[in-house]
């Protein structure tokens, strides 16, 4: 097997979607300036017995928060907050307090290095990574607009480490060469299973 992952991955690289649950997906590629991934901690805690002894607890695993500084132009972001939307036209309202719903985030670096076919299928050539969330819930949405700038936002998600099934909700998934036919086909399939799984399709 070729190795021919990258040295680096470049924002020029990368696609970014947002699949709201019952929704389609929408690129947001273009409007986002920076992206930051944390949380998901997984902490112990030692408890100091008689005798000189010890005994490490496990703590249970943190969310995974996910924040994104965005171009605002439109209600995407609101909606994000709060699904209570009303359309006329082309007119659209979001209200605060609607429900908020669930999305798959999807982060995705294609190795410009080679040509890539579309859908990344067995025998297209170069590499990949990608970083998916799935049932990330938006968390906060904070815009700001100076007044020698435009208007800009901050969106956050937060991340369960898992579902209700114990079902891991965060993917990194990389192939070194889509070339190799086992490999690549893995790579589309494992999301291809997880979008199933959590109910993207």
């Amino acid at each position: 097997m070729t190795d021919r992952t990258p040295a680096a991955y470049f924002p020029e690289d990368c696609v970014i979607t947002i699949h709201r649950k019952g929704g389609t997906a929408q690129t947001i590629t273009t409007e986002v300036t920076n992206f930051s991934d944390g949380g998901g901690g997984k902490d112990t805690e030692s408890v100091v017995h008689f005798g000189g002894a010890y005994l490490t607890v496990k703590k249970s695993q943190e969310q995974f928060e996910v924040n994104f500084d965005v171009d605002v132009n439109d209600t995407t972001w609101s909606q994000v907050m709060s699904y209570d939307v009303t359309t006329i036209g082309s007119a659209t309202m979001v209200t605060s307090g609607g429900t908020q719903l669930p999305y798959k985030i999807k982060l995705e670096w294609l190795d410009s290095e080679y040509p890539v076919s579309v859908g990344n299928l067995p025998g297209a050539v170069g590499a990949g990574f990608k970083i998916i969330y799935y049932n990330a819930y938006g968390v906060s949405y904070e815009k700001d607009n100076a007044a020698d700038n435009y208007l800009t936002g901050t969106v956050g998600f937060k991340v369960e480490p898992a579902d209700q099934n114990a079902n891991g909700q965060r993917y990194e998934i990389e192939c070194k060469d889509f070339s190799e036919t086992s490999g690549s086909g893995s790579y589309v399939g494992w999301e291809t299973i997880a979008d199933t799984l959590f109910g993207y399709i």
